[in-house]
């Protein structure tokens, strides 16, 4: 997945190549790719966070936005993050 933004509290930036285990079991702690849910708008989005369990916590550097709950409905786990290359 090529990132088009900066979460810069994650040292990930435009254009970065996040590399995610979408079999593997994210723990506490770990970066993961997540997906949001707008069943009003018809639309969802992909976003990187840190887990703690059951939040997805932004960087609070770069984020302004709120912990998000994971309910496996509107808010999910891709997977965690296993590699980030450097983008050009």
């Amino acid at each position: 997945m090529k990132t088009n933004r900066n979460f810069f509290g994650f040292s990930i930036r435009s254009g970065d190549v996040i590399i995610y285990d979408a079999n593997g079991a994210a723990k506490d702690g770990d970066l993961v790719v997540g997906n949001v849910v707008d069943m009003k708008a018809d639309t969802a989005r992909t976003v990187v966070r840190r887990l703690f369990t059951p939040f997805l916590v932004p960087s609070g550097m770069s984020d302004s936005e709120p912990r998000l709950v994971v309910d496996d409905d509107r808010v999910s786990i891709m997977g965690p993050i296993v590699a980030v290359w450097r983008g050009g």
